[in-house]
């Protein structure tokens, strides 16, 4: 870069050199010095001034050249340093380009898996659904193999009751000619052996008192323990209200003496099954089997010649239990049985709801049975203001991923319903079987392990709210009538 007219300096190392004007003002300085003559004074003097005015010049440039060099330099350095700033901000602009291209990569990607785990999860349904329905149809297979079987025996043994009470006519008639041979000889034996048996028989009740004493001390035992756990699972009930039991049976025609002694053993006032597999044909007979007496019961059998499935509310005969259709509404995903109770101490019915959801359902499937429960919900909001809903939902409600339980929990919250079962209720650790309440007084469920199937019972007890005025009267009714009784 030039400084002057006479002084070049480089910006690099800040060396000098002289410029084309230096060059000039030293031929003219020659031309000075050699010139002769009267021009070459006259010459002379005029080359030595403007010599003399160049040095000046040239000087006062070299003495301001260090300032001028020391500008030069922060001009540089600021250009380096806005160079610097402006290749890191486009690089930084390069990053955040990077970065939001990878994020937009990586919310394609789980989107992509998003839809690929609904379409498997879709698949997964249909394949453990199709596997549920595989193993159904195989009990139903057995059953029917059982009924059979049963018929076949039946038959049989009337026959062979015939011929049997031939075969015991004749060998009647014979014994009755031996035994008046045996009687002789024997009257004579007894004789001998009544002195040789009284000292045995002494002996023998000994140590059989010995050991009936030992048996019952056991069983006394063994009774006290069963009680106590009885007595510390179930509470006893308050008046005005009911002692209840829920239960997936898996086929209540294989568990149709357990069922009927859980429901003596528990005193309970109702029992609800899921998973009856229960035919038309056989339904009532089984649900008779499975009672005991002054139990009614209302079922639903699976349709559409399905099987497995099936719904059934028992219950005693004081509870004046009337079943309840809803023939009008178009339910697809769930089995469902209403049953209207009423009770003596109660001033209004309580309805019970018992469904099963079947497994292997889709988010589309699953939302279509929400809608489909609602529907079922706002009928019976109709006419009654306290229900009890319990059933097998098959709705994983423990589990963390909550994508189909938000929903349902949802549905619970906009309905006024309170759920109340915490702990496991299958074998797999999964709280499948639910109890739901809406204007009722429940306590807290007890689960127990029953061995009937791999759900385990759900026991619980309930009575309407706002029922306290009425039970009051009632006591009332029955101290007058005692008090009339005693005068």
């Amino acid at each position: 870069m030039s400084f002057c007219e006479g002084v070049s300096v480089c910006p690099r190392c800040g060396g000098m050199r002289a410029s084309p004007l230096m060059g000039a003002a030293g031929a003219a300085l020659g031309l000075a010095v050699a010139g002769t003559g009267a021009g070459a004074g006259a010459g002379a003097g005029a080359g030595a001034a403007a010599v003399n005015q160049s040095i000046r010049g040239l000087t006062d440039n070299v003495r301001g050249t260090p300032r001028t060099l020391d500008s030069n330099m922060r001009m540089v350095l600021e250009e380096r340093r806005r160079r610097e700033e402006e290749i890191a901000t486009s690089q930084n602009l390069f990053q955040e380009i990077r970065v939001n291209l990878k994020t937009q990569t990586d919310q394609r990607h789980v989107i992509k898996q998003c839809d690929q785990s609904e379409q498997t999860g879709g698949e997964q349904g249909d394949e453990q659904r199709d596997g549920e329905d595989k193993e159904r149809d195989q009990e139903q297979e057995e059953e029917d193999r059982e009924e059979e079987t049963e018929k076949e025996e039946s038959e049989q043994t009337g026959a062979d009751q015939g011929d049997d009470e031939d075969e015991e006519r004749d060998q009647e008639e014979e014994e009755s000619d031996s035994e008046e041979e045996t009687e002789e000889e024997e009257s004579d034996s007894e004789e001998e052996t009544e002195e040789e048996e009284s000292d045995s028989e002494e002996e023998e009740s000994e140590q059989t008192g010995r050991k009936k004493r030992k048996k019952h001390q056991k069983n006394r035992t063994s009774n006290r323990q069963i009680q106590t756990v009885d007595q510390f699972e179930i509470n006893q009930t308050l008046p005005g209200t009911i002692r209840l039991g829920l239960l997936n049976v898996r086929s209540m025609k294989k568990n149709a003496s357990r069922i009927k002694r859980l429901i003596t053993g528990k005193k309970l006032d109702v029992f609800l099954s899921t998973e009856t597999f229960l035919k038309d044909d056989t339904a009532d007979r089984v649900l008779t089997e499975a009672s005991p007496e002054g139990f009614r019961s209302h079922c639903q059998v699976r349709t559409g010649g399905r099987r497995g499935g099936g719904v059934a509310n028992q219950f005693s005969e004081e509870l004046q239990g009337e079943q309840i259709h809803f023939d009008s509404l178009n339910i697809t995903t769930f089995e469902f049985v209403v049953t209207e109770l009423q009770h003596d101490d109660w001033n209004q019915p309580v309805v019970i709801i018992n469904l099963y959801h079947p497994p292997g359902y889709n988010q589309q499937r699953f939302r279509t049975f929400l809608n489909e429960f609602q529907s079922l919900l706002d009928e019976v909001r109709k006419k009654y203001s306290s229900f009890i809903v319990t059933g097998d939902f098959n709705i994983h409600v423990n589990e963390d991923r909550r994508s189909y339980t938000d929903e349902f929990d949802f549905l619970l919250w906009i309905n006024n319903l309170t759920q109340h079962v915490e702990e496991p209720t299958h074998e797999a650790g999964n709280t499948l079987d639910l109890v739901l309440t809406s204007n009722v007084e429940s306590s807290l469920p007890i689960v127990r392990d029953d061995g009937v199937s791999d759900h385990y019972t759900v026991y619980f007890d309930a009575k309407p709210k706002d029922t306290t005025d009425k039970t009051e009267e009632n006591k009332n009714e029955e101290q007058k009538r005692f008090r009339q009784t005693k005068e």
